[in-house]
């Protein structure tokens, strides 16, 4: 029985290979995860390391009323809290960009374009190939974040 170009439900096609523009777009979107995700967790270290050094002084003190000891304890434990779901998030984007070969060789062929000209913007491009429909959600969440947190440094 001859190969199939489209495949059923349930079923992968195991010679599917992403297109080029696809996968240069995956690619890209990756390293930035990658970096932001590392980004992240570093800023979550010296968040710690500010929280530790402002209790180690004292300054985290529960009879302390000062406002700006207040401020330092709120941006610290903030700014721990943006990094983490962050870094959280930046690595749920990586595996998201790492399934899309597996979900696009998935799809139906008629489904997903292999060559000629396609008008969609990234973000449409990437949802079509299999990266799932939280995409939008999750950069929204770290792009805000990441803004977030930045403000606190």
């Amino acid at each position: 029985m001859p190969p199939s170009s489209s495949t059923r439900k349930g079923e992968l096609s195991l010679s599917y290979a992403l297109p080029a523009a696809i996968e240069s777009l995956k690619d890209g979107w990756q390293r930035t995860a990658e970096t932001g995700a590392t980004i992240s967790s570093l800023f979550s270290l010296l968040s710690l390391i500010a929280l530790y050094l402002l209790n180690v002084a004292g300054l985290l003190d529960q009879e302390s009323r000062d406002p700006i000891r207040t401020f330092l304890a709120l941006a610290s434990y903030g700014a721990l809290f943006f990094n983490l779901s962050a870094s959280i998030s930046g690595f749920i984007l990586i595996d998201r960009l790492g399934s899309i070969p597996y979900r696009a060789a998935q799809q139906p062929r008629e489904l997903l374009p292999v060559s000629g000209v396609i008008d969609a913007d990234s973000e449409q491009l990437l949802r079509r190939y299999g990266v799932g429909k939280l995409w939008g959600a999750l950069v929204l969440h770290c792009e805000w974040f990441i803004a977030s947190y930045m403000s606190c440094y």
